[in-house]
């Protein structure tokens, strides 16, 4: 809430680049401490890749504003 001003439904707009207040944008996620959380070892697998997943979103976008 403090970073988008307003509430995110991190289940709903994970995966989604939503803008700041400023003009810039910002990439919803989970924390990681919620792989932790996760009931059993095939449920934290599957919640690890997504992470991962949207990890390397994040880095490629990194890399095209770069180039």
């Amino acid at each position: 809430k403090a970073v988008f001003r307003r509430t995110v439904a991190i289940g709903r707009e994970r995966g989604k680049w939503l803008p700041f207040v400023e003009g810039t944008v910002g990439f919803v996620t989970i924390h990681p401490s919620f792989i932790l959380r996760q009931q059993d070892s095939e449920s934290r697998a599957a919640t690890y890749r997504g992470l991962v997943k949207d990890l390397r979103l994040i880095a490629q976008r990194i890399h095209r504003a770069a180039a």
